[in-house]
């Protein structure tokens, strides 16, 4: 179809009694040109207006322009006389313009309708809806140009399918990516497809960021499926994600175990990781190593070694254990008796050096503290776990020392003890100085620059014999006799204060002189403390949760608390070295090494929490 601008002409004279072939004049008045000026051709096929002589004439159609003749012909597609030609006179006027089929197709709802299009030229385009069918009229009917189609977005990333969203109240960010086949921008969206927000939790939306914050009241647990989707506006894809609150510890009951014989001390120190946990009986100088269902490792069913102090204190990581005994520490795997590496005490013998012991989750790093060093100035170090690259680069092979942290004496005392208890994350070492001043310190260190951290509350210096409580990826305890309100509970993330944990229930004395010990989980403080009487038993000692987020104790017939099942048996009772409570991948260990059951005294018992 010919496309021309401002052409516009009169009309001389029209066959056929008016509905004919239009004799054309001259170019209308107000700057409009003739079709020849204006472009058109002899023989172009042109969509013209015809207006007049009345008011309201009209007719719109094609035709086919002669340049000898200077004539028009009619094929009406429109007009004010039933779409038929209109009685056209010279005092009509025509004038050349686009019709809509001329711009875009004519759209069907179907191929029904396509067939009924009457007045087509060749060259002619539609659409069909119901099939998208491109189509284009030829002198032999309608061709098919093509389906048009419109492609799902790709699959959502950046969803994962499940989250526990933090009893602090830390946010979970989720941030979706998708594109869309056709270059199209995409919109995003979400909607509560099972459960229910309630009070668990808000979320925000920013494009294709979500912002979900979680409550921190344990009275608003509960869980609730989003799902998200990514549209072009004609489709869309989506992706589903569970979140769950819980305030409830992920652990009940497992395997207890007890000493095989009066005096083995089973129990003397206990360690865990997500799969396994490790015993010691240091009175028979014997480890024991399980899979988390009680199952013991072949080999390990009391390994022992000629070292008279063997298995003074043991420790896990995912891949690795590390056993101490006199000035020595041997870390094995998980499956082999053969020690991988001994790693001796590169000072003079202190009878100190592993008494505290500690491996890094992630396996890479130990620590091992020796508090006797230089007449109780005290020292620890940082070693090389296994061989691996740390974080800034640098290639570590296992056993390398890789720090070297010693004692403060600028105190009042000249035995502060530097490394009485240490506690380790994948980032931070934690190193207590009990004796030092009037209160003790407790410091943090850098695992991979061996830098002290000074900011925040670092270091902590104590009220009455502080010491490291425990650590995990996001917070540290630390304990302080002198803080009658409890332990402190720092934030790691920039290593303020967060609150001292007041706890409540329960007949423990939470605050006693180094008469209890701590561990973390994602959503509990646990704290076993072995002069606890309970159940009408006399220091049968016991083990309480109490919520990261609001500190309210956790209690669950049969499970929680954790309580001694006789009197003295003084659960996780304080060992010269050991670590007798443990919690690391999802799993609680405890031991009471002067507990008495089978008739034996001191045979000690062990137990897991799954």
């Amino acid at each position: 179809m010919k496309l021309v601008n401002r052409a516009k002409m009169t009309i001389t004279a029209v066959a056929s009694s008016g509905t004919g072939t239009l004799t054309l004049g001259a170019a209308s008045a107000g700057g409009f040109q003739t079709f020849a000026a204006a472009g058109v051709s002899n023989n172009d096929k042109v969509s013209y207006v015809i207006e007049g002589p009345n008011a309201g004439d009209f007719e719109i159609g094609t035709g086919v322009y002669t340049a000898s003749g200077t004539t028009l012909s009619r094929t009406p597609t429109e007009s004010s006389n039933s779409n038929n030609a209109i009685t056209a006179t010279t005092d009509s006027v025509v004038f050349l313009t686009a019709a809509a089929a001329d711009i875009g197709p004519v759209v069907h709802a179907n191929v029904t309708s396509l067939l009924a299009q009457t007045g087509m030229v060749v060259g002619d385009m539609a659409f069909i809806e119901a099939n998208k069918n491109l189509m284009m009229y030829t002198a032999s009917g309608w061709w098919l140009v093509g389906t048009l189609t419109n492609a799902t977005p790709s699959a959502i990333s950046g969803a994962a399918a499940s989250y526990g969203l933090s009893t602090s109240g830390t946010a979970t960010v989720v941030t979706l990516s998708a594109t869309d086949p056709e270059g199209l921008t995409l919109s995003y969206s979400y909607a509560v497809t099972s459960g229910s927000l309630g009070s668990t939790a808000t979320v925000a939306q920013n494009n294709n960021v979500f912002t979900i914050t979680p409550s921190t009241s344990s009275s608003n647990a509960g869980s609730f499926s989003l799902t998200f989707s990514a549209s072009d506006g004609n489709t869309a894809s989506s992706a589903v994600s569970e979140f769950t609150l819980s305030f409830t510890p992920p652990l009940t009951a497992g395997t207890i175990k007890n000493g095989a014989s009066g005096n083995d001390y089973y129990g003397y120190a206990v360690g865990c990781n997500s799969t396994h946990y490790a015993v010691c009986a240091q009175g028979a100088n014997k480890l024991y190593l399980y899979t988390k269902d009680g199952t013991v490792v072949t080999g390990f069913d009391g390994l022992t070694s000629s070292n008279s102090s063997f298995a003074k204190n043991v420790t896990l990581s995912e891949i690795s254990m590390a056993v101490s005994m006199s000035d020595k520490v041997q870390i094995f795997g998980l499956t082999s008796t053969t020690p991988q590496i001994t790693i001796s005490n590169p000072g003079s013998s202190s009878n100190s050096f592993a008494e505290t012991v500690e491996i890094s989750p992630d396996g890479n790093y130990l620590t091992v503290g020796d508090w006797r060093y230089n007449g109780m100035v005290g020292r620890a170090y940082v070693y090389a776990a296994r061989s691996f690259t740390d974080s800034g680069g640098t290639s570590r092979t296992q056993g390398d020392l890789i720090h070297t942290h010693t004692g403060d004496t600028s105190g009042t005392s000249s035995e502060p003890r530097f490394g009485d208890s240490v506690r380790i994350s994948n980032d931070y070492v934690m190193i207590s100085s009990g004796n030092f001043g009037s209160g003790g310190k407790v410091y943090l260190y850098n695992l991979t620059t061996g830098a002290e951290v000074t900011s925040g509350v670092w270091p902590y210096t104590g009220g009455a014999y502080a010491f490291a409580g425990a650590i995990s990826d996001d917070y540290a305890i630390i304990h302080d006799k002198d803080q009658s309100t409890g332990p402190l509970l720092v934030d790691l993330s920039d290593h303020s204060s967060v609150r001292r944990l007041t706890f409540t229930g329960g007949t423990s004395a939470y605050v006693k002189y180094y008469h209890c010990k701590y561990a973390l989980t994602g959503t509990h403080v646990i704290i076993g403390d072995h002069d606890a009487s309970t159940n009408s038993l006399s220091t049968n000692g016991a083990i309480y949760a109490f919520s990261l987020s609001d500190n309210s104790q956790y209690t669950a017939s049969g499970v929680w608390p954790i309580n001694g099942s006789a009197a003295d048996q003084k659960l996780t009772n304080i060992a010269d070295s050991g670590n007798t409570m443990v919690a690391r991948g999802g799993n609680l260990v405890y031991g009471s090494w002067v507990a008495d059951t089978n008739s034996l005294t001191n045979n000690g018992i062990a137990g897991i929490y799954t």
